[in-house]
This record gives structure tokens, C-alpha cells and sequence, in this order.
């Protein structure tokens, strides 16, 4: 007999499971393509591969400031024996195209990125050299492209740059402006609907003092838009299964993916699901992990498209964002990852216990030193949050003592030194 101060009996899975059944079982696709230009790409993710069309450098040039030579000419100098050569001009880098040319005894100044005199084959540093008016004195030998970047010694024309499917950085973003790339193939980005559901909630314009601010959503926003996604905060929803089922219905129609939060625990009031059910089929996929805080996060399908349902505390969201939403995003993003997020390993500050039945969803700080500082446990209290540079998960039943190596997640890499990062999985 069901209670009456209950809505349903959640059948949990483990993470592992939900992530097999996000990852591999949900038949997600990634967005149709569309050329953006290439100020527009960094965060993107390539819908085709990228092949050189040029050589990068297109022409022998200086690596540094210095006299370029032949390197043959040099061969007995020594700190002894200097050689000494005859300065017959200055190039620059603007002086691409110049036919300068040097003969035997002859040495051109070269400023750093300045194309390569014909008849050269090296570069000597000036601090290297001693200047005597239209002369300098080299008191080492030089080995043939000594200190000369050399036609595609960077880049080779024909050989393939990036693959579809590269998640663009600032440095790539670069490269590819080096070979004229004015714009690019990039998968779309995914449109993302949140609503929030809840009699107590109202919206930051309101003014009642007995409601609560949708907060949580802003929250939510925040982290799809540092996912390169495109959040539409559709509002506040009612403790109604008709409204509720309306509202999903239009964010479907608006959205790659809904989000909802709230309303998805077994109260009487947690309509969610029975919502997503009524829409159609599949309705929910999964209901209920084996993690606290987040224990309440589904994910269902409605038209081929993922909803996922979080719960009402911000730190259980969070989890279930994290490790839910990010998977999905990357996968209709054109990613072929669950995360993107950086790991380290850290010592911990304290001991951190799970208890059996449950993961624990645990929100640490961590220091440049590596250590890593449990915030105490709360599915609600958003200064954590705030605080937190990263979480980590303690298994079921676990206990770890103070000083044991555990691994991090990071979503807050400020103050952070890059040796400390393990970016594999």
C-alpha cells in the first residue's frame, strides 16, 4: 500500500550506470553544423578536419636578432680565432619578398622573424658578436639553419592540424588564423530550457517576502554558458501537473535539452516526473542515483530529447549537473567525453567518511599546495558553493583518513599552478 505522504519509491542505479545509459544508450547525436567566423570559435568544437593549405613559416626567417652568414665561414672560429665579416644590410620581417642575397664574407643583419638572405644558411646572435663599424668579429662556429626556422618547420602544407571533433582553444584558435582561416565548420550549440518548479519560488523582479528567489537557475545558466551552451531560463513553474506538462511540452519545441529543477523527489508535491510521463514515451529513462547529495537526479526522453530532471537543493543540482548534464552537452556538442572538467590528486586536510548505500557528493577547496579541504555537507547551502573549488567523490562505505591521496575535479582553476593538473581520466 502506498503512504499517503509519498509520492513513489525511487529505484536507484549507481552513477556508473546512469552515465553508461546518458553516454551509450540514449542514441544522442551532435548538432548540425554551421560556419561561424573565426573570432566566433574558441570554445567550439570542429565539424570537420582541418588540412594545411600552406607552409608555416612560408620562407626561411631569423629565430632571433643576429647577422645572418654562411655557416662554412665560421668553421674555424673559435675563442681564439675569430673570423671577420663584412656587414652589407639590415633586413626586417616586413622585408619579405626583397631579393637580398650575400656573397662569401658578407653577413646581413637580421632582425627576429626577418626573412633569410639568399646565400645564407645561419644566424648568429648579436650578443655573440663583436660589432667594429661595417664589420663583426664571430669567435664560434655555426652548424648549417643554426638559429633559422626553416619553410614548414612549424606547419607542413598537407598535413592535418586538427580533427573533427577538437574542442577550440585560444591556441588553436591562433593556428588557424596563421593559415587565413576566416572561418570555420564548428557542430551547433546546444539550446537549453530551465525551468523551475515550485509553489515558493518566484522570480528575482518579484517582491514577496514570503517566496524564495529562483536563484538556483541563474546558477544553472552560469555553468551551461561556461559550457559554450545556450541557456533560456523559461521561469517559475507551480506545483501543477498540468502546468508543469505544458511548460516542458513548449521548452521541447524551443530547446535541445530541458532542464528541470526541483519537483522530482517521492512528496506528494513532486510532480516532474509524472509530467515527463504524460508527454510520451519513452518519459524516464532512470530516477534516482546511488549518490548523496543528488540522489533524486532522472533523465528521461520526450520527442529525442533529453530531459533531466535536478533536484531542489543547489549542492544535489549541482552533482547532478555535473554528472549528467556535462555529458550530455559534450555529446550534442560534438564531444566524444563524459567530462571536460581538469583532475588533480590532493592530500586530504581531513578524515571524510561515506556511509554505506550512498557515493558522497563532496565539495573540497583546494590549495596550490595540493591540499584538499572537505566544506561540511549540505545539499543547500549555496556558500559552499561560492567557496568550493572542486569536488570529489567518496565511495559507498568508504572512510579515508587525513593525508590519503584522493582525486579532484576542478571548476575554479584560479590560484591554481598548472603542475598540479592531470587532465586524463
Amino acid at each position: 500500500m502506498q503512504r499517503s505522504d509519498q509520492k513513489r519509491v525511487l529505484k536507484l542505479i549507481s552513477v556508473e550506470e546512469g552515465l553508461d545509459i546518458v553516454s551509450n544508450k540514449l542514441n544522442l547525436k551532435p548538432l548540425d553544423s554551421e560556419i561561424v567566423p573565426l573570432y566566433d570559435s574558441l570554445g567550439r568544437v570542429l565539424g570537420e578536419d582541418v588540412i594545411s593549405d600552406q607552409d608555416i613559416p612560408y620562407f626561411d626567417r631569423a629565430a632571433m636578432d643576429g647577422y645572418a652568414l654562411k655557416s662554412k665561414e665560421t668553421k674555424e672560429a673559435s675563442r681564439d680565432k675569430f673570423v671577420r665579416l663584412r656587414i652589407v644590410g639590415k633586413i626586417f620581417p616586413e622585408d619579405f619578398g626583397a631579393k637580398f642575397k650575400i656573397e662569401d664574407g658578407e653577413v646581413a643583419y637580421v632582425a627576429c622573424g626577418a626573412p633569410l638572405p639568399l646565400g645564407a644558411d645561419a644566424v648568429i646572435r648579436v650578443e655573440e658578436t663583436i660589432l667594429l663599424d661595417d664589420e663583426i668579429e664571430v669567435y664560434r662556429p655555426l652548424t648549417p639553419w643554426e638559429n633559422v626556422s626553416k619553410v614548414g618547420e612549424d606547419v607542413k602544407k598537407g598535413n592535418l592540424i586538427l580533427r573533427k571533433g577538437h574542442l577550440l582553444r585560444a591556441q588553436d584558435v591562433g593556428l588557424l588564423a596563421a593559415l587565413k582561416k576566416k572561418d570555420l565548420k564548428v557542430f551547433g550549440k546546444p539550446k537549453v530550457a530551465i525551468i523551475s518548479v515550485g509553489d515558493e519560488l518566484m522570480d528575482l523582479s518579484m517582491n514577496d517576502q514570503d517566496k524564495i528567489v529562483n536563484n538556483y537557475a541563474i546558477v544553472i545558466s552560469g555553468l551551461l554558458s561556461e559550457l559554450k551552451a545556450m541557456p533560456m531560463i523559461l521561469g517559475v513553474v507551480k506545483d501543477d501537473l498540468e502546468e508543469i506538462k505544458k511548460e516542458i511540452d513548449k521548452a521541447l519545441e524551443k530547446a535541445d535539452i530541458v532542464i528541470t529543477i526541483g519537483g522530482c523527489s517521492v512528496g506528494v508535491k513532486d510532480l516532474v516526473p509524472d509530467a515527463v510521463n504524460a508527454l510520451g514515451e519513452p518519459g524516464i529513462i532512470f530516477h534516482g542515483i546511488k549518490m548523496s547529495p543528488g540522489k533524486v537526479t532522472g533523465v528521461g526522453m520526450i520527442k529525442n530529447k533529453p530531459i533531466v530532471m535536478l533536484p531542489g537543493q543547489i549542492v544535489s543540482a549541482v552533482a547532478g549537473f555535473y554528472f549528467f548534464v556535462v555529458p550530455i552537452i559534450n555529446r550534442l556538442s560534438g564531444l566524444d567525453i563524459v567530462q571536460t572538467l581538469p583532475i588533480i590528486e590532493g592530500e586530504l586536510a581531513e578524515e571524510v567518511k561515506a556511509k554505506p548505500g550512498l557515493d558522497t557528493f563532496l565539495l573540497v577547496k583546494v590549495s596550490k599546495e595540493s591540499i584538499v579541504e572537505p566544506l561540511p555537507k549540505g545539499r543547500n547551502v549555496l556558500f559552499n558553493l561560492v567557496k568550493a573549488n572542486g569536488y570529489t567523490v567518496i565511495p559507498s562505505g568508504k572512510a579515508l583518513r587525513k593525508g590519503e591521496k584522493v582525486k579532484v575535479s576542478i571548476f575554479d582553476t584560479k590560484g591554481l599552478t598548472d603542475s598540479i593538473f592531470n587532465y586524463g581520466r
